[in-house]
């Protein structure tokens, strides 16, 4: 386990995890002890975060689109820049929803009472919140 965050109700957590050599995003719901994997992909998905009183959360990734599918990538076809996404299965489960699209790192996103979203971005060469 890389990182992890509980939603506000205590119902769920949701984390991210290195399995066969790649980190994905994983939620489990505690009362039903049941977990789903939610990426399975090479890219990084790391940093998950609830949304204040929702089940939808943000995460930093490396992926260069916003679809959920399972699929092989040469190495090659990784970028070396995180973006953050939101995924809330209210919406879509297959479909993410892209929150920034840079050529640097955007990691640690923290969502804010007010559904704003801080977080660290290295687009002078060192981390500052964003």
């Amino acid at each position: 386990m890389l990182d992890f965050d509980y939603s506000d109700d205590g119902n769920n957590i949701v984390f991210s995890a290195e399995k066969d050599g790649q980190s994905d995003i994983y939620l489990f719901a505690i009362r039903s002890n049941s977990m789903k994997q939610v990426t399975n992909d090479l890219f990084d998905d790391e940093h998950p975060v609830f949304f204040k009183g929702k089940y939808s959360f943000v995460f930093s990734s490396n992926r260069t689109d916003d679809t959920l599918i399972t699929r092989q990538l040469a190495l090659m076809q990784l970028i070396d820049n995180s973006d953050l996404f939101i995924y809330d299965p209210l919406v879509s489960t297959t479909k993410l929803t892209r929150l920034t699209s840079t050529s640097y790192n955007e990691k640690f996103p923290v969502p804010l009472a007010d559904n704003s979203i801080v977080y660290l971005q290295n687009n002078t060469g060192v981390f500052n919140l964003s």
